[in-house]
């Protein structure tokens, strides 16, 4: 347990109260004062501040505080270990909360081939056209991967189907059923949105550059924390009825990412094409494209060599790519 004196007061998420009632155990105010060196009223104004990021706390007279449901901090040490001994150039970083995880590591200039950014809350998370991701404080995963591409970003069609395409085996191979990809960027388990993907690149077109993956998986999220939410959602924790290790999760994804990244990098996306078929959420269906202000029905046929979708729209099969695209299907 990390020591704090007077500094701990000024913490606006104190992270080491958090992981002392992690252990799901109750902990006495005096101890607590005790183990941070700060009065009882002190403890009181902390407790506070756990409420306001949704983690209630229970209060039980002689036993102490306790929290109402358990959590499960990201473990940073295990990550880079994991990663370390798979042999993969990534450093690894946990924050406790920042607007966006994306929009930090944009800020954040690195030495290693990857950089890996881990935060427990995003105060601003992005989605694609602009949404907003909802981010309750250790519940979900907010992740952003930096990899620097040498051979021209004009060759990253594609990239985002095959973060999602990892995403989707990752989930798979944990043991859930009925998972599927949804074109450009979106990961569904029983037609419910489970993860989404968000990629912003920086650099010539041309020449090398930066790619900003970002990932967001609903891992024990439940009801309560996701309100504003209008389309169809699920988390692992409600698919499986219990906890899932955040943790071991991105211990999971990261090394196939890597290496999905590395045969991206030498093959594109056709090396990719005959596994995206195979969990492809649209393809054979009647669907709705929106492109500004303009709609597009047909029946999705799937995707290019290059991952862009195809859609048969009166006996003709047109293309299309990420961009301002928005498509669904049509009821």
């Amino acid at each position: 347990m990390l020591f704090f004196s007077g500094s701990f007061m000024s913490l606006k998420i104190p992270m080491p109260l958090i992981e002392l009632l992690s252990d799901g155990e109750f902990h006495s105010g005096e101890a607590i004062g005790q183990e941070f060196s700060i009065s009882r009223t002190a403890v009181w104004k902390q407790l506070k501040k756990l409420e306001e990021l949704g983690l209630g706390v229970a209060s039980v007279k002689g036993k102490g505080y306790q929290l109402e449901k358990p959590i499960e901090l990201l473990n940073a040490s295990v990550i880079q270990n994991e990663i370390d001994a798979k042999r993969l150039d990534i450093e690894v970083e946990v924050i406790p909360s920042v607007d966006s995880t994306n929009t930090e590591l944009s800020r954040r200039p690195h030495k290693n081939k990857g950089l890996l950014l881990l935060a427990e809350q995003q105060t601003a998370g992005k989605g694609r056209r602009g949404r907003q991701w909802q981010s309750p404080f250790a519940k979900n995963i907010y992740l952003s991967f930096a990899w620097r591409f040498d051979k021209g970003l004009h060759q990253l069609d594609g990239l985002s189907l095959v973060v999602g395409l990892m995403v989707a085996e990752t989930v798979s191979n944990m043991g859930f059923d009925d998972v599927s990809v949804k074109w450009p960027n979106d990961v569904y388990i029983s037609n419910k949105k489970i993860a989404g993907i968000l990629l912003e690149i920086s650099g010539d077109p041309t020449d090398s550059g930066q790619v900003i993956i970002g990932v967001g998986v609903n891992v024990n999220a439940d009801m309560a924390d996701m309100s504003g939410i209008d389309q169809a959602w699920t988390s692992l924790k409600q698919e499986s009825g219990d906890m899932v290790s955040r943790t071991r999760w991105v211990t999971t994804f990261m090394p196939k990412m890597v290496a999905a990244i590395q045969q991206f990098e030498k093959m594109g996306f056709a090396a990719f094409a005959e596994r995206w078929e195979k969990l492809d959420w649209l393809s054979g269906q009647q669907v709705v494209l929106t492109l500004g202000q303009e709609q597009i029905f047909g029946e999705a046929k799937g995707v290019t060599e290059t991952g862009a979708l195809k859609v048969e729209d009166g006996g003709v099969v047109k293309v299309f790519t990420g961009g301002e695209v928005s498509i669904r299907r049509s009821s």
